[in-house]
């Protein structure tokens, strides 16, 4: 098998990690946000060898090239900066060499510019099972070829809530906009990459869903009981069968804070895709600012002392 299978991926992936019944992202409205993909590729011997008894069974012949690659999404704050989830860095073998950041694009089949992971911290106090508190991580990237280099990132940075006097808090009223590349199909708990006999492809075009917060929707259920809300954002459709779902993971929850969009929360998990009953969790992002800024100190720090050498 390649040295980064997918079942290890989606072994560490929550995310029923989780867009289903989205709409398609207008061109240029979510610049933040970046693609993570794999550098590995898959051969045809682990194709054949994929849903032979003791494979994974991903159904990797069903997949598209970019598919087979894409594994989570994330937002740029500026500073060569990206926010993603925890569980998109943790257990992930050789991460800085495995993985690439991705910005620039909409459409997963074409365009973007590519960076290489220089370093990451992942929260300490993150925790691979329900509820998956603290699940949050950053990354430094940097420019190692001549379109990133030539790309103006920090045109196409977000700000994260909280930083700027006079911001509000997340409240109920709140219309909150998810935006990633993940699976398509509504997915009932426990299902697997197969939705009534059809494949659950991901969607190459960006997508994007709207949801409110609804701390009363979590509070009902014993697996997100446990949550931590203030640093943590339960949230619902409006309409049935709205979700976010495998594969948009790590990506950019967003509001509007007076004429700009604001990062808000990142994408973490759900008991399956637009279940029935089912609120999605994300990752507060103004409930970690304190340990961001420290992350973000140290990353610099690591940068610094590395130049030195």
């Amino acid at each position: 098998m390649s040295p980064q299978p997918a079942a290890t991926d989606d072994a560490n992936d929550p995310g029923d990690g989780r867009i289903v019944g989205g709409e398609e992202a207008l061109p240029g409205t979510a610049p933040w946000q970046v693609q993570i993909y794999s550098t590995y590729q898959y051969t045809d011997a682990d194709t054949a060898a994929d849903c032979r008894p003791g494979g994974a069974c991903v159904h990797l012949a069903r997949m598209s090239a970019w598919e087979k690659v894409h594994r989570c999404g994330g937002a740029y704050i500026g500073s060569n900066l990206v926010l993603t989830a925890a569980h998109c860095v943790a257990g992930v073998a050789d991460f800085g060499q495995s993985r690439r950041v991705r910005i620039g694009t909409q459409n997963l089949k074409q365009g973007g510019v590519t960076f290489r992971i220089a370093d990451w911290r992942a929260h300490p106090g993150y925790v691979g099972r329900v509820p998956y508190p603290n699940d949050i991580a950053l990354i430094r990237i940097v420019a190692d070829n001549p379109a990133a280099r030539a790309f103006q990132l920090e045109r196409a940075k977000i700000r994260m809530l909280g930083t700027v006097p006079g911001d509000t808090a997340i409240s109920r009223s709140d219309t909150l906009r998810v935006t990633g590349w993940g699976r398509t199909l509504k997915r009932d708990v426990d299902a697997g990459v197969l939705v009534d006999g059809k494949f659950n492809h991901m969607s190459e075009k960006l997508l994007q869903i709207l949801q409110s917060p609804n701390d009363a929707a979590c509070a009902k259920l014993a697996d997100y009981r446990d949550r931590d809300p203030a640093k943590t954002i339960c949230a619902v459709s409006a309409r049935p069968g709205v979700d976010s779902c495998q594969g948009d993971s790590g990506g950019p929850v967003t509001r509007q804070e007076g004429r700009e969009r604001v990062l808000v929360g990142l994408v973490s998990w759900g008991k399956g895709c637009a279940a029935v009953g089912m609120p999605s969790l994300y990752t507060s992002v103004p409930g970690h600012l304190a340990w961001i800024a420290e992350a973000r100190a140290a990353l610099m720090a690591a940068a610094a002392a590395s130049r030195r050498r």
